[in-house]
């Protein structure tokens, strides 16, 4: 059972190497950057955002390879502008109301449809694709893994800052990006043809153009014979963007197990999942997590070690499990980013410290 393909898109911030704040320049930096990096940069929503995405990886040391030259080039040329980039879920102390739209015709009919909820969306996330060509085990693996979803955002959780205070949460970007229409943990499909008539009911009613403005936290890509894992943060370190791409593609080489297998499938009720991801936003790893086999509050370590064993066999067999078992236990160890962005906010009590901080990690490279 190997992981089989996989590929990474990382949202980066354009953080002023003096100041820390961020800097609306994303379109300099990305024309400057084009020559060298081609289609792998990309803008986002926002002029205060950049985009990265790997090539298709075949292994996890492919993954990091791709994502340590990624963001090296990248910050290389970013320094051209006096910026740096941040790999954090929000910055520690913009405002919504300072920022711009990319003047790309997509964003700017995002912009003047959903108005100050596009320019609040100052987030920046993790996605990651693995491979999966048949349509029919692409949905069956959806369902699948829909109940690891909020221990991996727990895992993950990088955003506890927002607009110069600290917001209680972990992940104050699931909290932002939650309000869109089409978030959420997608709902159980049959089959790819109920998934398709979903798709076309949503375009008919006028609530979407088409599935690329599905953002569930897994969907179906409509761009490539990938399913998209979105939950998680953007992560500070490449050890622990890689450690999540890898619990990723574990869990659909799990999941596409079972589902040949014809094993059960448990179909958790919407409202708990949707209850468990909110409180891995709430709390990472910090307070008990609700374990959604038994519908029942845990210890977060208890429930991502329960994951993990399920998970071993997978990471196991693509000879994975020393490498990413010690990643998930350095988190564990150590502190989510969300954590860490705090311990450094406490000992200076400064939130240009935490931004330039959010740039050290991300330059680690």
């Amino acid at each position: 059972m190997a992981l089989g393909t996989i590929g990474v898109e990382e949202e980066y911030q354009l953080i002023d190497a003096g100041s820390g704040a961020l800097r609306p320049v994303n379109d300099v930096v990305l024309d400057a950057a084009e020559p060298a990096l081609g289609d792998s940069v990309h803008p986002e929503l926002l002029r205060t955002q950049v985009e990265v995405s790997t090539p298709v990886c075949n292994s996890l040391d492919e993954v990091d390879r791709e994502l340590r030259a990624l963001r090296r080039r990248l910050n290389g040329v970013a320094a051209r502008y006096g910026c740096r980039l941040g790999a954090a879920g929000t910055h520690p102390s913009a405002r919504w109301d300072d920022q711009e739209v990319t003047p790309s015709e997509r964003y700017l009919v995002m912009a003047s449809e959903f108005q100050q909820m596009a320019l609040e969306t100052l987030i920046f996330g993790c996605h990651v694709h693995v491979g999966i060509e048949d349509l029919e085990l692409r949905i069956a693996v959806m369902n699948r893994i829909r109940p690891w979803l909020p221990t991996l955002l727990a895992l993950s959780a990088n955003s506890p800052f927002w607009g110069g205070r600290d917001t209680g949460y972990a992940s104050y970007r699931t909290m932002v990006f939650r309000r869109w229409p089409t978030t959420g943990i997608p709902a159980f499909f049959a089959d790819n043809d109920d998934y398709e008539r979903v798709v076309k009911t949503l375009v008919s009613a006028g609530a979407i153009e088409d599935a690329t403005h599905l953002y569930w936290y897994v969907r179906p890509s409509a761009r490539f014979p990938t399913l998209e894992v979105r939950i998680p943060d953007v992560c500070l370190t490449v050890d622990e963007a890689v450690t999540v791409a890898a619990l990723v593609a574990a869990m659909a080489a799990t999941a596409r197990r079972d589902a040949e297998a014809g094993r059960e499938l448990h179909q958790a009720r919407p409202e708990l999942l949707e209850a468990a991801v909110w409180r891995s936003a709430r709390h990472g790893l910090k307070e008990r997590l609700i374990d959604v086999a038994s519908a029942s509050l845990l210890p977060a370590r208890d429930v991502v070690l329960t994951m993990m064993a399920t998970l071993r066999p997978a990471l196991e067999e693509a000879d994975a499990w020393d490498r990413i078992d010690d990643g998930v236990r350095g988190i564990l160890g150590g502190g989510t980013g969300a954590d860490r962005q705090r311990a450094i906010y406490r000992k200076s009590n400064s939130l240009a410290d935490v931004a330039r901080y959010i740039a050290d990690q991300t330059a680690e490279a």
